[in-house]
């Protein structure tokens, strides 16, 4: 079933990202998405490349993977449905820290930055919500990463 401007609103609407947001400021959101469908095993991006975007999984899994200094691949987190990833790329204009692997059929909701930082600039609360909730996802990650580091 293709991915329409209304089934996405709906479908953010229960993400973490969006859930206190009203209808309308997320329809304006999400009409600034676009719908990407890759195939298992397709690489959507890649560990030093561009990061222009922020994705949603709404469909499917993604893997994110890095290498280590020394260029051994380094398996990093499996993403499910709901989850949002690439970030980095709406808050900085850097490349890549990781690349994305479909891990089966799998539908993306892509926010491009430019859409993002015209939501922000407009005083849309719904870009602010959703802000909000990759600042605490990627507060999270960073936890979760110290306390592998340091073994706990």
């Amino acid at each position: 079933m293709p991915l329409t401007p209304a089934r996405l609103t709906r479908y953010l609407s229960t993400t973490d990202y969006f859930r206190d947001v009203d209808i309308l400021s997320l329809s304006a959101v999400a009409n600034r998405f676009e719908v990407v469908y890759i195939s298992r095993g397709e690489e959507l991006f890649a560990e030093g490349s561009e990061g222009e975007a922020w994705y949603i999984i709404v469909e499917g899994g993604i893997d994110l993977t890095g290498s280590t200094p020394t260029g051994e691949a380094l398996f990093l987190v499996h993403l499910s449905p709901g989850d949002g990833f690439g970030e980095i790329a709406l808050l900085e204009n850097v490349p890549r820290t990781a690349t994305a692997t479909a891990t089966t059929t799998t539908t993306l909701a892509r926010l491009p930055r430019a859409a993002f930082e015209r939501q922000l600039k407009g005083g849309n609360p719904a870009a602010a919500m959703m802000l909000h909730g990759i600042a605490v996802r990627m507060s999270r990650r960073l936890r979760a990463l110290s306390r592998s580091v340091q073994g706990l």
